[in-house]
C-alpha cells in the first residue's frame, strides 16, 4: 500500500552534536514544508536486518524536503510541486550511516555536504544499498563535459557517476526533467560486461540531450525503470535533435505518467525484455504516453505489457523493432 505523509513541519532542525550522541533507530525520516537541516557534527543511524521484501511505498503532495535513513527499501512519490521552497541542507562534519537505504529529496534545493555511509550496527561496509537523491532539476555530464554555470538542482559529473555503481538501486527524481551533458555513462558493466546496478529509476518528465552530434549517452542497469507518477513537468525549451540514447538492460520499463525524451536524434533500448506498466485510475487525465522527438530502435527478445497497464510510446521519427537472440530463454 501507499503510506501520506500529511501535517509535516514548517522547519525542522536536527542537531545532536552537543548531546555526544548518535540519533539511532530502524527508520529515520524528517520532512517539512520549507527546510530540514542536519547540524554539522551530528550523527544519525538506522540499522537492522535488511528486508528487501519490506517496501514502504511514500507519498506526499507539494513542495519540501524529506531525509530518510532506513534498513528497509521505501520509495517516495511527489506530486503537485512549484519549486517555491524545499531546501534540504546536511551540513560539513555531518554523520549518517544506514544498513541500506537513503532518500534525500528536496524540491528546490537538495545540498548533502554531510557523509553517507552504508554499514552495519557494528560498523562493517555493507555491500550495495539504495540510494534515492530528489531535486529541482538533475543533470549529468560526461568525461569533460560540464553543466551550464548556475544549472539549478543537483549536477553529477562522470566520477560521481561512477561511484554510484556499487550500490544495488538507485533513484533519481527530478520534479522537472534530466539534462544529459557530453556522453554520460549511467551505470557500470562488470568484467563479464554485465551491469553491476540491479536496479536503476528516472522519475521525472523529460530527458534531455544536450549531448551534442555524434555523442552517445548512455544507460546501463539489469532493470530500468523510466516513469512519472508524480506528474512532474518540464517546461524548458526542448533542444535541437543531436546524438544519441542508448539504454542497455536486461529489463527496460516504461512506467506510470506522461513523459518525454527531447534532443536525442536516435534512442535505443537493448534489452531482454521491454515492458510497459502503469494502470490508468478512472477519472485520471494522465495517458502514460512516452513522447520521443526522433528516431526509436527497440531491439529486445519480448515486449510486453504488466496486467491492467497501458503505455503509449510516440516517436516523431522512425520506430523499429528488433528481436534479439534472448527470446527464446526468456520465460512465457
Amino acid at each position: 500500500g501507499v503510506v501520506l505523509i500529511e501535517d509535516v513541519a514548517t522547519n525542522v532542525i536536527v542537531d545532536t552534536a552537543g548531546y555526544g550522541s548518535v540519533l539511532s533507530a530502524r527508520e529515520l525520516m524528517f520532512a517539512a514544508t520549507d527546510t530540514v537541516t542536519v547540524r554539522d557534527g551530528s550523527q544519525l543511524a538506522a540499522y537492522g536486518d535488511v528486508r528487501n521484501d519490506a517496501v514502504v511505498n511514500y507519498s506526499v503532495t507539494g513542495d519540501g524536503a524529506l531525509l530518510r535513513l532506513g534498513a528497509d527499501v521505501a520509495t517516495l512519490t511527489r506530486s503537485g510541486t512549484a519549486g517555491l521552497t524545499g531546501d534540504l541542507i546536511v551540513e560539513a562534519g555531518a554523520e549518517l550511516s544506514t544498513s541500506y537505504a537513503a532518500i534525500f529529496d528536496a524540491t528546490k534545493n537538495n545540498q548533502v555536504f554531510g557523509t553517507l555511509t552504508f554499514e552495519d550496527g557494528a560498523g562493517n561496509p555493507v555491500l550495495g544499498g539504495a540510494l534515492t537523491l530528489g531535486a529541482e532539476r538533475i543533470s549529468f555530464t560526461g568525461t569533460g563535459a560540464t553543466a551550464p554555470i548556475e544549472t539549478p538542482g543537483l549536477v553529477f559529473d562522470q566520477v560521481q557517476l561512477d561511484n554510484f555503481s556499487a550500490l544495488d538501486e538507485l533513484n533519481f527524481t527530478s520534479y522537472s526533467g534530466f539534462d544529459f551533458y557530453g556522453a554520460p555513462v549511467l551505470g557500470a558493466l562488470d568484467t563479464d560486461q554485465a551491469p553491476l546496478l540491479d536496479n536503476l529509476t528516472l522519475q521525472g518528465g523529460a530527458l534531455n540531450s544536450y549531448v551534442g552530434a555524434g555523442g552517445v549517452a548512455t544507460i546501463q542497469a539489469a532493470s530500468f525503470v523510466f516513469h512519472n507518477p508524480g506528474a512532474a513537468v518540464d517546461t524548458s525549451a526542448a533542444p535541437a535533435n543531436a546524438g544519441e540514447l542508448q539504454i542497455n538492460a536486461t529489463q527496460a520499463i516504461f512506467g506510470a505518467g506522461d513523459k518525454a525524451i527531447r534532443g536525442f536524434e536516435t534512442v535505443t533500448v537493448n534489452a531482454d525484455e521491454i515492458v510497459a506498466r502503469g494502470v490508468i485510475e478512472s477519472g485520471s487525465t494522465l495517458t502514460n504516453t512516452t513522447s520521443v522527438s526522433g528516431d526509436v530502435v527497440l531491439n529486445a527478445g519480448r515486449i510486453t505489457g504488466e496486467t491492467g497497464a497501458s503505455q503509449t510510446l510516440s516517436a516523431s521519427g522512425v520506430l523499429t523493432t528488433l528481436q534479439n537472440q534472448l527470446a527464446s530463454v526468456l520465460a512465457p
